[in-house]
């Protein structure tokens, strides 16, 4: 199970990648 931050961080970095396109 990954720490809640772990996920919180690879949100993050999704969405900005999303945003970028």
């Amino acid at each position: 199970v990954l720490p809640r931050w772990v996920i919180y961080h690879e949100l993050v970095l999704t969405t900005k990648e999303f945003m970028r396109q």
